[in-house]
């Protein structure tokens, strides 16, 4: 007995000077707490799962084909995939664990706590450390086409995300560790010190692949009015494939911001207010924004990889149910679309090439 009372001590001493949001002993949550944190731990068991399945059948079918596997672009799917992975088979089951701890006052609370927490880190860092990376890669290949194979390779993109990786991580770790909640705004200041600019890379690149698409689609627009007889109905269609290819790094920012904006504003509303000035709000936003983080590796295959059909069709190829249905078991014939959609779905930079010199003959004609 006298054991479990200095194990439950040391336990609850260490949660306190490591970990911010921890409450010492037995405590009495309002039924607000309770509600959140017992749907949130549902909805985390249920997206766990889907969040495993989908990033395995993403990697699975990158792996499985030649050609995508040689794909730099296709790899760094295949890098989030697997970082979304760990999310859902590590991080989601020891946020459930820890959040019906904490409830039931289990006698290894702070250790899951803590492990829950270092956990989170790593997941969240190298899901984060991933987006960049795709997000650079997709700015490099369509700002710099002749020299994209120079510049990104396999070992490089290998290299860069381990290397990347393993530094966030042990930094955000270490801050956990060495940095005591009483001196919130130190440690909130050093998360946001990796977390704001790895956004502002993402809104900046995904901004300038944009741009530079318009660019492009404008230039072989021009070309392929020349070429065609039915002008009215090409232009529609490429007017649509734009307006497709502008909504798709449009969603990803809106992902982006309503992933990390409900954390943002908690770390702002409690560094003015402090930790104390409401408890249950402080408690009920924590489950909030740590859900919207983990959903993120569960929406990441929609946006990235189910956009590209031959990942798609990899993918459907392994659901059975979907197999059974006559819309997706038989062979699918592949729309016919410009390279341009290709180069920035990651695949073949001919055409882009191609788009500059129009537009370099274009600047020559007007001069």
């Amino acid at each position: 007995m006298n054991d479990t009372s200095m194990k439950e001590t040391f336990s609850s001493t260490q949660c306190i000077s490591l970990v911010g949001d921890f409450t010492d002993g037995h405590f009495s949550y309002s039924h607000a707490v309770v509600t959140s944190w017992k749907t949130a731990s549902v909805f985390n068991c249920i997206t766990a799962v889907l969040t495993v399945y989908l990033n395995a059948l993403v990697v699975w079918a990158i792996l499985e084909n030649s050609r995508l596997r040689h794909s730099t672009y296709h790899l760094t799917l295949a890098i989030q995939s697997g970082a979304d992975i760990f999310v859902g088979l590590v991080t989601q089951p020891l946020f459930v664990a820890a959040t019906l701890c904490r409830l039931n006052n289990c006698l290894y609370n702070c250790r899951i706590i803590l492990a829950y927490h270092g956990f989170m880190v790593v997941g969240g860092g190298c899901s984060l450390v991933s987006l960049v990376m795709i997000s650079v890669e997709r700015n490099i290949a369509i700002k710099y086409p002749l020299r994209y194979k120079e510049m990104v390779t396999v070992k490089r993109l290998l290299w860069g995300f381990a290397t990347s990786c393993g530094c966030v991580t042990a930094f955000l770790v270490t801050t956990i560790l060495t940095i005591p909640p009483k001196i919130a705004f130190l440690r909130a200041s050093f998360q946001m010190l990796i977390l704001l600019p790895s956004m502002i890379v993402i809104c900046i690149s995904y901004i300038k692949v944009h741009k530079t698409t318009c660019k492009h689609v404008r230039a072989i627009t021009t070309l392929l009015d020349r070429l065609s007889n039915d002008g009215n109905t090409r232009q529609r269609k490429i007017r649509l494939q734009e307006l497709k290819r502008t909504f798709t790094p449009g969603m990803i920012l809106v992902v982006l911001l309503l992933t990390y904006s409900p954390m943002l504003l908690l770390r702002l509303v409690l560094l003015i207010k402090g930790r104390d000035w409401n408890l249950d709000y402080n408690l009920v936003a924590y489950v909030v924004w740590t859900t919207l983080i983990h959903m993120q590796s569960l929406i990441n295959p929609f946006i990235f990889s189910a956009r590209l059909s031959d990942i798609r069709r990899g993918v459907l190829r392994r659901i059975p149910l979907l197999n059974r249905l006559p819309c997706c078991g038989s062979p699918r014939s592949t729309r016919q679309v410009l390279p341009i959609d290709n180069i920035v779905a990651g695949g073949d930079l001919t055409l882009a090439v191609l788009a500059i010199n129009l537009e370099q003959m274009g600047e020559f004609h007007r001069g």
